[in-house]
């Protein structure tokens, strides 16, 4: 082969070469373009607030349209609470808060309840008992003058005398129990009359006179004057002073006194204030407040001799609040009781 091949072979490898070498750099340029890439750029410069400044330079405007990848190391940019998932949150909150306080409420009704059902069944029994015992005696005398036609005179009138007691002591029982329902229930007719608290205690003195008279008891009092006029229902003003009265003859030994003190009060509010104290036996001092309940008597084998419904003074306490008053005593064992009742004067 001469020289003049040998050249021509070269020049056509040397172009096969050129053309290898630029479908090379074309396909690896088309590969990388797929590829994501990171972001360069040059850093900025530090402009002062308020200097606008030419754009930054920029290598390869290439490079500014690949989206940068994550950076692995930087921890995860903790997302706000949705507000639809913070708003069940809140309201199951406040759902668990009423519910305990649902629940809170009927625990509380309940126990009422039954607080109200064991007065009641004690209440029952108590008015049960103290029926049945006048019933009790009566019916057996009556079954004796019956049995027994040809008893002494002096015999039948003892009997007979017995018979009206227990009855007089029914009668009592029935109408004080038929006072304390109306009251409890809120069917009592109040009346609206205008009281002089002097001659109402006065007066109920005088009707109890025979009383006092029997057992020999010395009956004082003194009224602060002036006094101001109640307005308030008269007969059951006078309820109220003679079952606080007739307590004081159960309970003061023959020979006793009783003393009546009624005075005008403008602090802490305008009211009448009675206080009747007694040189009786006492009251010991778990019964104060107890005194006060239906049919309560206190364990004392000196009280047990005593008769009484047991329902005097527990309605003259829902007569006294019912006026807006109050009522309290105070005592010593053996050195006799204070009862202490004040009716205020607003409605008068």
């Amino acid at each position: 082969m001469d020289s003049n091949g040998v050249r021509l072979i070269l020049i056509v490898l040397g172009v096969a070469l050129l053309v290898a070498i630029y479908l090379w750099d074309r396909l690896t340029r088309r590969s990388k373009s797929k590829a994501p890439r990171k972001l360069k750029r040059k850093p900025r410069e530090r402009r002062e607030p308020g200097v606008v400044g030419p754009a930054p330079d920029i290598d390869d405007a290439d490079e500014w349209r690949v989206a940068p990848e994550p950076v692995e190391d930087e921890p995860p940019v903790a997302q706000p609470e949705p507000a639809k998932e913070r708003g069940l949150f809140g309201r199951s909150k406040r759902a668990e808060k009423e519910r305990e306080r649902l629940i809170a409420e009927l625990q509380e009704a309940n126990e009422k309840l039954q607080s109200i059902d064991k007065m009641k069944t004690n209440f029952i029994t108590m008015a049960s008992h103290e029926l049945r015992t006048p019933l009790t005696t009566i019916k057996a005398f009556v079954e004796l003058l019956i049995m027994k036609q040809g008893m002494p005179d002096a015999q039948k009138a003892k009997l007979m005398n017995t018979i009206n007691t227990e009855t007089d002591r029914l009668t009592r029982l029935v109408a004080d129990l038929l006072d304390l329902a109306r009251i409890e229930a809120g069917s009592m007719r109040w009346q609206v009359d205008d009281v002089s608290i002097e001659d109402l205690i006065r007066n109920v003195i005088e009707s109890m006179a025979l009383l006092f008279e029997n057992k020999g008891l010395r009956v004082t009092t003194t009224f602060s004057q002036p006094l101001a006029r109640l307005a308030g229902d008269r007969d059951r003003l006078i309820q109220v002073m003679t079952n606080i009265l007739s307590n004081s003859v159960k309970f003061t030994p023959a020979g006793g006194s009783i003393h009546i003190a009624v005075r005008q009060e403008a602090e802490p509010r305008e009211q009448i204030v009675v206080e009747i104290s007694d040189t009786g036996i006492g009251i010991p001092a778990v019964d104060l407040e107890l005194i006060f309940e239906k049919f309560h008597r206190s364990d004392n084998k000196v009280t047990d001799t005593i008769e009484g419904t047991g329902l005097g003074l527990a309605i003259t306490r829902q007569i006294v609040e019912h006026y807006g008053g109050r009522i309290w005593a105070s005592s010593m064992q053996g050195e006799g009781s204070v009862f202490t009742v004040t009716l205020p004067l607003q409605n008068r």
